[in-house]
């Protein structure tokens, strides 16, 4: 169907200018602009005449060209203000989509936070109950048996993975009293809802015991989770420490600090008791010579085997010490409340220690080639006696008078007895 002239003349002053005009020209049409509008007989005697090379005339008047220009402003206006709130309207979603988006990305960062945080706490915690460090134990508090342990748990134990769960609680004790013990403590603050900690011993399955750092705590009903840490070598560090704080660490006697103790309390004891008791200072003769001939190897072994004799020559309320060298203390202590009897008690002592130190000596140690060396040696003590009683005198004035009475044996010709005479 083709456009009829006066709707190409409307699109013609709509577009204005001369995109109306060509336009119009395609659809067989020839637009002639007026200056002023003429009568229509008028416009058609003038469309007859004027030369249109066999296309219609269509006559505009300036002021309908005018208007259609301002009419198609005015529409472009229109267009432009409708753009421009569709412009805003996009900005307003564009910005409300980013501002989801970003919304979007925190809550994706924050979840990627999350699952990393929740990575690392079971890293962590695979990292524990793997440990080599801390055992760990889950317990039936009803049965009272293990019902699983890591792998640290069975090897500072002894156990397998498969022997240890199952096992009764009471095999990891080294007695009843000790399991009976325990597991009250243990039972009494699980129900305060409170965490044991305690250093206990405990048997493997190889039956020998070690010490162990245990902390208890509960886990669910009826089961508890037991973190063990061995502590072994610690105790015994500790142990050998207070061990040489009090002992001599060659002999095994009793050092100076501990002799001083045991002084002191016997000296309290005497004058509570009106009992008497007696000290004895022992020196080593002929002692020198072996150290300087075979070294301090075969010195030590004898050293040894004098303080192995001299415990055999007292009771086990005495106390023997090895006071410096080659120097020994004998205290005995409570020996009766007659001063005399006590002086014969304590001399009777005293000549069978003389006797035993006196006896030779068989030492056998190794050369400087790792040659077995055999020697005898002949050796004797001299022993200085003095009786204490009645909370005189003082520790160190008894060792004072016992030294005295030590040298003055010497000075009589060694190997002999002689009391204070002070």
């Amino acid at each position: 169907m083709r456009p009829t002239p006066r709707s190409l003349l409307i699109v013609g002053l709509l577009l204005a200018g001369s995109v109306g005009q060509a336009l119009a020209m395609r659809n067989g049409l020839a637009v002639r602009v007026l200056e002023q509008q003429m009568p229509a007989a008028t416009a058609q005697a003038a469309a007859a005449d004027a030369p249109s090379q066999g296309k219609q005339v269509v006559y505009v008047t300036r002021q309908e060209l005018e208007w259609g220009e301002w009419t198609l402003v005015g529409l472009l206006s229109v267009g432009l203000a409708v753009l421009a709130l569709h412009a805003r309207g996009i900005r307003r979603r564009n910005a409300q989509l980013l501002q989801v988006q970003r919304r979007l990305q925190q809550a994706l960062d924050q979840a990627t936070q999350s699952r990393t945080a929740t990575e690392l706490l079971l890293a962590e915690q695979r990292a524990i109950l793997d440990s080599d460090f801390i055992g760990l134990v889950r317990a039936d508090l009803a049965a009272r048996t293990v019902v699983w342990a890591n792998n640290a748990a069975c090897r500072m134990l002894g156990y397998t993975a498969r022997t240890l769960p199952g096992l009764p609680m009471r095999a990891l004790f080294v007695s009843q009293k000790d399991y009976d013990g325990f597991g009250e403590r243990c039972l009494y603050a699980l129900r305060q809802g409170e965490t044991l900690h305690e250093e206990i011993r405990q048997r493997r399955q190889d039956g020998s015991s070690g010490w162990y750092q245990v902390s208890v705590g509960p886990l669910q009903a009826q089961m508890a989770v037991m973190a063990i840490v061995d502590i072994t070598e610690r105790k015994l560090a500790e142990d050998e420490t207070a061990y040489l704080a009090y002992f001599d660490a060659l002999t095994g006697l009793a050092n100076r600090r501990l002799l001083n103790n045991r002084i002191r309390q016997a000296l309290a004891r005497s004058k509570r008791s009106a009992q008497y008791g007696a000290l004895l200072f022992l020196d080593l003769d002929n002692f020198k010579p072996l150290n300087d001939r075979y070294g301090h190897e075969l010195g030590d072994l004898m050293l040894k085997e004098v303080a192995s004799r001299l415990v055999q020559c007292v009771r086990e309320v005495d106390t023997v010490a090895r006071f410096g060298g080659d120097e020994f203390v004998v205290l005995l202590a409570e020996l009766d409340s007659d001063a005399h009897k006590s002086g014969q008690l304590a001399a009777e002592v005293a000549e069978k220690i003389r006797l035993s130190l006196a006896a030779p000596y068989q030492l056998d140690a190794l050369g400087p080639l790792s040659e077995p060396v055999h020697v005898t040696h002949a050796a004797s003590a001299s022993i200085g006696v003095v009786l204490f009683g009645n909370g005189q005198p003082d520790a160190a004035e008894l060792l004072l008078h016992g030294d005295a009475a030590m040298y003055a044996a010497k000075a009589g010709g060694r190997n002999r007895v002689a009391f204070f005479a002070g």
